[in-house]
């Protein structure tokens, strides 16, 4: 059986005003086209050579991020167990820089 392994370096996703979509980058030493997720978000992953591309919109990251810097685990969905971390991939740090956040309060009644 072929199980997946990937790994990078350390990775930072930096959220900037007019920027909608971010990527994040893996050598690939073996992968079957599984599932990868940032914390929860599932990411969309295109292979090329021996890379994996995978991109994340601005509106994941702003429904993942409480505070204005934060890391995330890389994740994959095994058959073995739910969710599994790599051991290779460092943790993932998304940092807002100078971006105003406006907190809006629904009254239902």
């Amino acid at each position: 059986m072929n199980i997946i392994d990937l790994y990078s370096g350390k990775q930072n996703i930096t959220v900037e005003n007019g920027k909608d979509s971010y990527e994040l980058k893996f050598k690939i030493s073996s992968y079957n086209q599984e599932k990868i997720m940032l914390y929860y978000a599932f990411l969309d992953c295109s292979q090329k050579d021996e890379e994996l591309i995978c991109h994340i919109t601005r509106k994941q990251l702003d429904s993942m991020v409480r505070e204005n810097e934060l890391e995330f685990k890389v994740m994959y969905n095994s058959y073995i167990t739910h969710s599994k971390q790599f051991p290779l991939i460092p943790t993932v740090k998304v940092i807002y820089n100078n971006i105003q956040q406006t907190d809006v309060f629904v009254l239902v009644t």
